[in-house]
C-alpha cells in the first residue's frame, strides 16, 4: 500500500508552500444519468445540470467547489479550495487548513464531532486496532476517521497494499488531517450561524471561505494568509463599483515573548483591493485589523463596503484580497492565530454619479485617491468607527492623470 498518511501531508503543505490554488471551472457542466437509451423525455427527467457562477466577482458566495455535486458520503475535501480565488500561505505556513468550508449541520458535524470513535483501547494489538476500526468504518464521522489516521499511522503505513483494510483507507484518503478539524468545534461552536442564518440555510446557501492560522514558530504566535479573487473588474470612465463582503472573526491571538494574549488591535482580518490604473499596479488600499469579537448583531457578522471609482484617462481595475494576518519571518507584529470568516462578496457597477452621492458624506478616514500615499490607503477598522470606505482613481479634467 502507498504511504497513505505522510504522502497525503506531504501532498497538502506542499501545496501551501506553493501559495497556489488553482481556479476551477466557472461553469460546470451537465451531468446525465447513465444506463439504457431511454426516449428524450425520461431522459431528460434524469438529467441534472449543476448550477452556474455568474457572479459578478466570481464565487463570491463561496458556494462553488470541486466536490460540490457529490454526496456528502463521496466527499474527500471538506475543507474545500474555492472556485475563482487563489490562496497565499503565510510565512511561516499555518498547521491548519483554510478553504470553503460548508456548515450546513450535516456536513458540519460529519467534519467536527465524533460520531462513533475508531481508537481502540490502550494496549491492544495493532491488528485487532485496525480490525476494529475497518468493522465500525461506517458509524464514524469524518472527525473520528481523521482522528484514526493520525493515531495509527506507522501502522496503517505497514498494512499490506492488498488487503481489505488498505484498500479502504486508500479509499478514504482525505486531504485534510486531524490536526485541521480537531479543535475548530470547540473554538468556532457547535453551530457556525450565518449573518442572515434561517434564510441562508432555506436556500441552501451555506458556504463560507475560512482562513485558519495556527503557528508557534520562534517564540511568536501566528502567521499571515490570503485568498486573491481570481477575478479582474474592469472599470470604465464615468463607472464606480460597489463592493461589500460579510466578515466575522473568532478567538484571534498573537503573543510575544511570554503567553498568548488576546487580540484587541494591531492585528486582524483584512479586505484589500488591489488595483491599477493604465497598466500601473498602485498600492493596495486595505481595511485591515478588522475583529468582530464585540459585535452581537447578524449572528457576530459584520458587513464591509468599499467604492471603486474609475479613472478619467485609463482603465481602471481591481481585485479583492481576502486575509487574516500579515507579515512575513522577518516582520511579525501583525502576525495573528484565529479565524477569519468570510461569506456573500457582492459587486455591482454603478454610474460615478451614483458613487459621489455615496460617498459624499465620506470623511478623509473613510476615503483615499489614485495619488495618496501607501500609508493613506490603510484604514484600521480598530478605530474607524465606519464601516464603508472608497478608493477614487478618478482624475478630474485636471493633468493628475496618470
Amino acid at each position: 500500500m502507498a504511504k497513505f498518511l505522510k504522502t497525503h501531508k506531504w501532498k497538502k503543505y506542499t501545496a501551501a508552500g506553493l501559495s497556489i490554488a488553482l481556479s476551477a471551472v466557472l461553469s460546470l457542466g451537465v451531468l446525465s444519468a447513465c444506463g439504457e437509451t431511454k426516449k428524450p423525455d425520461e431522459a431528460e427527467e434524469e438529467t441534472t445540470t449543476a448550477k452556474t457562477d455568474t457572479q459578478l466577482i466570481r464565487n463570491g458566495d463561496f458556494e462553488f467547489y470541486d466536490e460540490m455535486t457529490k454526496e456528502l458520503k463521496d466527499k474527500r475535501s471538506l475543507i474545500n479550495t474555492p472556485n475563482s480565488w487563489s490562496f497565499t500561505s503565510g510565512s511561516p505556513s499555518s498547521d491548519t487548513a483554510s478553504g470553503l468550508v460548508n456548515v450546513a449541520k450535516e456536513e458540519y458535524d460529519q467534519l467536527t464531532a465524533s460520531t462513533f470513535s475508531l481508537i481502540s483501547e490502550e494496549g491492544t494489538a495493532a491488528a485487532d486496532a485496525i480490525s476494529y476500526a475497518v468493522a465500525n468504518w461506517d458509524k464514524a464521522s469524518v472527525y473520528d476517521r481523521l482522528q484514526f489516521y493520525s493515531e495509527y499511522e506507522d501502522e496503517i503505513d505497514d498494512l499490506d497494499s492488498k488487503s481489505e483494510a488498505a484498500e479502504l483507507f486508500d479509499d478514504y484518503n482525505y486531504s485534510i488531517d486531524f490536526e485541521d478539524v480537531e479543535n475548530v468545534r470547540k473554538e468556532l461552536g457547535e453551530n457556525v450561524l450565518l449573518h442572515d442564518d434561517a434564510k441562508q440555510r432555506e436556500d441552501g446557501k451555506t458556504g463560507i471561505l475560512m482562513i485558519h492560522n495556527d503557528r508557534e514558530s520562534s517564540n511568536v504566535l501566528g502567521t499571515g494568509q490570503y485568498y486573491t479573487s481570481s477575478t479582474t473588474i474592469t472599470l470604465q470612465a464615468g463607472t464606480a463599483a460597489k463592493v461589500s463582503v460579510w466578515v466575522k472573526t473568532s478567538n484571534l491571538y498573537h503573543r510575544y515573548a511570554s503567553a498568548p494574549v488576546e487580540v484587541t488591535k494591531g492585528a486582524g482580518a483584512y479586505i484589500g483591493v488591489t488595483n491599477t490604473v493604465g497598466g500601473t499596479t498602485l498600492d493596495q488600499m486595505q481595511i485591515k485589523n478588522i475583529n468582530t469579537k464585540d459585535v452581537t448583531e447578524n449572528n457576530g457578522w459584520e458587513q464591509y463596503t468599499v467604492y471603486v471609482r474609475a479613472n478619467t484617462f485609463a482603465t481602471s481595475t481591481f481585485r479583492i484580497v481576502l486575509g487574516l494576518g500579515q507579515g512575513s519571518t522577518s516582520d511579525v507584529f501583525e502576525h495573528v492565530n484565529g479565524y477569519a470568516l468570510f461569506d456573500d462578496l457582492e459587486c455591482t457597477i454603478i454610474p460615478a454619479a451614483e458613487y459621489e452621492t455615496a460617498t459624499a458624506t465620506f470623511s478623509g478616514d473613510q476615503e483615499c485617491t489614485y495619488d495618496s500615499k501607501k500609508n493613506e490607503k490603510l484604514f484600521d477598522a480598530t478605530t474607524a468607527d465606519k464601516r464603508a470606505f472608497a478608493l477614487d482613481l478618478y482624475a478630474g479634467d485636471n493633468d493628475g492623470a496618470l
